[in-house]
């Protein structure tokens, strides 16, 4: 028995098409944190959801930005590791 996977798929990939288009995605990448997947899912986290960021982790479960980002980790402690380097003034 083959197990299907669920995924909300629209807004995510709207948004994410237009970073690209847009070329925002190498601003993205110059930023220069060690995880871009985590720095990208939780961009589009922020943008299409007003959920408390404690619920991270399960929009990701249920979103195709789990499969356009396969390394991020919406964890508290990733969160709050990303958030502490983009506040850190090295950016």
């Amino acid at each position: 028995m083959r197990d299907n996977l669920l995924l909300d798929f629209g807004d995510t990939f709207l948004v994410d098409s237009y970073i690209r288009e847009l070329c925002f995605d190498k601003a993205l990448n110059a930023l220069g944190y060690s995880n871009p997947d985590t720095l990208r899912a939780l961009l589009h986290f922020y943008l299409l959801s007003s959920l408390p960021n404690e619920h991270a982790m399960a929009w990701l479960d249920g979103n195709v930005a789990r499969v356009l980002y396969p390394q991020a980790d919406l964890s508290a402690q990733s969160i709050d590791s990303l958030l502490h380097f983009l506040g850190s003034g090295s950016v």
